[in-house]
């Protein structure tokens, strides 16, 4: 297999093909080159991609983490102010070529799981030090309506959805649902080998339309707002049932 080979490339065996018809000499044999999905790496032409996940404090301090590469494990540098979406490159570090692809890094925000009272007392500490106006950015674009369905009092979310239904009632294109998809924004369930969606899913792409419309966020920064909003939704109603 040569070295920097691409995807529908071919191979040529030479004179291993099909017998020749009387004291014709055999044909050719070609063989025509195919990537299976990798699942860390994504390719776009000559250059790779991977999504790294970063703890937020590694995005906002700074860091070095150690990161997979198809060369082996390097320390790679994220500057502090980082954001998801955040994108590092590897220079020649892609597909061997004459002139050899790059290496991407798209930085990923893992959010650690509220799941103690230790935990949830970090995320109310972090709430009330750092000015952060994306809900009020949110809310302040929403009319009475919007609000009932995101709360999901207007949609049972134990219904299922085509992706031609969520597309219409998102008013987006099919594509756009898969881009969410593909970003970890919705979960698909399964109907005889079908995409589809339960209630829960139009709630999210419709929080999440309204995110990229009003907010401008790339698909990356939508992924980590609907997340965050729900991370603060859930401590609200925790701190409701205590009170």
């Amino acid at each position: 297999m040569p070295k920097g080979i691409l995807a529908g490339q071919q191979i040529r065996l030479a004179g291993q093909g099909a017998r020749g018809h009387g004291n014709e000499p055999p044909g050719d044999l070609y063989i025509e080159v195919e990537f299976q999905p990798d699942p860390l790496y994504r390719l776009d032409g000559r250059d790779l991609y991977l999504e790294l996940p970063v703890a937020p404090w590694e995005a906002a301090l700074g860091a070095s983490v150690k990161t997979p590469t198809p060369g082996g494990i390097v320390d790679l540098k994220i500057p502090a102010g980082s954001h998801a979406g955040s994108k590092l490159r590897l220079k020649g570090r892609g597909i061997p070529a004459t002139q050899p692809g790059d290496f991407y890094v798209v930085l990923q925000i893992a959010l650690p799981p509220a799941n103690d009272e230790k935990a949830r007392a970090a995320f109310a500490a972090m709430a009330a030090a750092l000015p952060f106006n994306l809900a009020p950015a949110l809310e302040s674009s929403m009319s009475p309506a919007d609000d009932r369905v995101l709360s999901g009092t207007l949609f049972d979310e134990s219904a299922t959805l085509s992706i031609k239904d969520l597309s219409r009632m998102c008013a987006v294109d099919e594509r756009h649902i898969v881009e969410f998809v593909e970003e970890g924004v919705l979960n698909v369930v399964n109907v005889r080998s079908e995409w589809h969606f339960t209630g829960d899913a139009l709630r999210r792409a419709r929080l999440a339309v309204r995110l990229e419309r009003d907010l401008e966020l790339n698909l990356a920064g939508v992924a980590l707002a609907v997340e965050l909003i729900e991370e603060l939704a859930q401590l609200r109603r925790e701190l409701k049932t205590r009170r």
